[in-house]
């Protein structure tokens, strides 16, 4: 049987391989190209990243720590309060917030560290007078303004004894009245045993500072 001749070929196989080599290398080179500029984007991005974030380290860094709110103070001792004429007032002896406004009365003794003016208890609100009355008290008598003695009582008082009628004060003015003029702030017991009672100024009917 004769051979079967082969049909000859019109492919250049050499030239179609050498174009896919080419488009294949083209390919490659962009796909490089590619990666290197997603590595470039990812570099700067990280950068970025952490520039952002040691800025924030610097901020807390220099943020100081909060501190708690300062606790409230407390509240400042109550002082003792008792009728100017034992028996007639109105009002209710007891204690009271030193800071209230009311009129003084005041005792002296020979040691001025032991203040004992007194002060009644009605607020500046309810009275028309811009300030307190005073009365105090003495273990001596300081001057012929002071009166004299009550009976059964050991201390002198006085209501305006080298000082003007006074209304309206608190507990700390009062006693600074007092101190000013030689005298002390009266204590519970010779308010209770009518010490200053009568000695003027109208505050036989109102409540004072003691101590």
């Amino acid at each position: 049987m004769p051979p079967v001749a082969t049909p000859p070929s019109d492919c250049n196989c050499s030239e179609v391989q050498a174009e896919l080599e080419t488009k294949l290398k083209d390919m490659e080179e962009r796909l490089a190209n590619e990666t290197k500029l997603r590595a470039a984007e990812l570099k700067a991005m990280e950068e970025r990243t952490e520039a952002a974030l040691e800025a924030i380290r610097q901020f807390i860094l220099m943020t100081p720590p909060s501190t708690p709110p300062p606790l409230p103070s407390p509240p400042p001792p109550q002082r003792p309060v008792e009728c100017g004429r034992p028996g007639v007032c109105s009002e209710t002896p007891g204690l009271r917030d030193p800071n209230e406004l009311h009129e003084v009365r005041a005792c002296t003794q020979p040691n001025p560290s032991h203040a004992c003016a007194v002060l009644s208890m009605r607020v500046l609100t309810a009275r028309p007078y811009p300030f307190g009355q005073v009365r105090c008290c003495s273990n001596v008598k300081l001057s012929p303004a002071w009166g004299s003695l009550q009976p059964g009582c050991s201390v002198w008082g006085a209501s305006y004894a080298g000082w003007p009628c006074t209304r309206d004060q608190t507990f700390a003015q009062a006693e600074a009245i007092c101190q000013a003029a030689g005298a002390r702030l009266c204590t519970a017991a010779e308010l209770v045993a009518g010490c200053t009672a009568g000695t003027g100024c109208g505050f036989d009917l109102d409540l004072v500072w003691g101590i």
